[in-house]
């Protein structure tokens, strides 16, 4: 009897133990994580994505001279970008240009569009409509009009130049006659001409003027020559302020002809000339008639003015120095801000077709 209570306990002992240790085990095995692959542990993290990575991914577009369906235009030679109508006119206009360029010679009316005829019928919708600069439409069912002003009339709209502000359409389109082109290839536009000889002179004090004559120098080639006064203008010769200032004498005196420190020679040879000064008290300077009168400019010379201010316009500025000087050329000017960006000046270089 005693030894059959020894196994038992024995046997209660063995199972006792038994359980404990597995139950430390699973306790072991709940508390700690499981051990990796000896590797760092952000490889084994997803990589967090890039915006970009969470975008649909689309195959690499075409070049916009290469698509299909695209029609670019050019006036004088100068691109513009149009944003075209969706309608039956403009597919009509796109399958005509699939198998060659259209050239349109359009001419100047009413001094607020150019009109040309473009030798065969569209399909047409007019309805009555009030035009914008940089509009084009389709009048009669095969003329085209390219508006830099406005007009009311029964027209079917085919798009609007959208680079170009409505100065420089008005630079581009107020002439006697232009040539449109429309193509369905990308048009780019042609170098300046090279057999023109160029000057730029300018009169400049703050340094406002001179940065514009310097842009135009660089991006045509032409030569710069700056009117220098033979006496220098000082901070209190150009004060606004003081009634009494050089400036402000020079001004009011219609007879007024500051003296310039040296002129230009062969100015004779040049065929254009881009004329440049600042607005002083809404005028041009009168060192600029100085230059004019006294300068040997040839009669078929174009004279194409510029100007920087701070607020004013160009006024009346142009048209009077243009009486200084009625035989030239002379073309519509353009005013610049203070501080204008190269881009401006080369765009309205563009506008100009030279």
């Amino acid at each position: 009897m005693k030894w059959n209570n020894i196994l038992s306990l024995l046997l209660v002992l063995s199972l006792f133990f038994g359980c404990s240790e597995e139950n430390k085990t699973s306790q072991t095995a709940a508390n700690v994580p499981p051990q990796n692959d000896p590797v760092a542990p952000e490889q084994n993290q997803p990589e967090p994505q890039d915006p970009i990575d969470q975008q649909e991914i689309t195959e690499p577009q075409m070049p916009a001279d290469q698509q299909e369906g695209m029609l670019y235009a050019a006036i004088d030679n100068v691109p513009v970008t149009i944003q075209w109508e969706e309608n039956d006119s403009v597919k009509a206009l796109h399958e005509l240009v699939k198998g060659s360029d259209i050239t349109i010679d359009m001419s100047q009316y009413g001094g607020f569009e150019q009109v040309g005829s473009l030798g065969q019928s569209l399909p047409k919708n007019d309805v009555q409509t009030t035009t914008a600069p940089g509009d084009i439409v389709l009048y009669s069912g095969n003329q085209i009009v390219v508006f830099y002003g406005s007009n009311s009339w029964d027209y079917t709209r085919l798009g609007k130049i959208s680079d170009k502000s409505e100065t420089e359409l008005k630079a581009l389109l107020d002439k006697e006659n232009v040539t449109m082109k429309i193509s369905s290839k990308n048009i780019q536009s042609e170098p300046l001409s090279s057999d023109k000889k160029l000057l730029v002179a300018y009169f400049s004090v703050t340094k406002h003027t001179k940065s514009i004559a310097e842009y135009i120098s660089e991006y045509t080639g032409a030569t710069l020559y700056e009117i220098v006064s033979e006496t220098p203008y000082t901070d209190a010769d150009i004060n606004y302020g003081d009634k009494s200032s050089r400036t402000s004498l020079e001004q009011n005196d219609p007879n007024a002809r500051p003296a310039i420190a040296s002129t230009i020679e062969d100015i004779e040879q040049y065929d254009i000339i881009y004329l440049g000064y600042p607005i002083w008290w809404g005028e041009a300077p009168k060192i600029m008639y100085t230059f004019l009168e006294g300068a040997q400019i040839k009669v078929s010379t174009t004279i194409i003015p510029f100007c920087t201010s701070a607020s004013s316009g160009m006024g009346t500025s142009a048209t009077n120095l243009k009486e200084a000087a009625p035989s030239l050329n002379w073309l519509e000017g353009r005013r610049f801000a203070i501080g204008a960006e190269k881009s401006a000046v080369t765009e309205w270089i563009d506008s100009l077709n030279l």
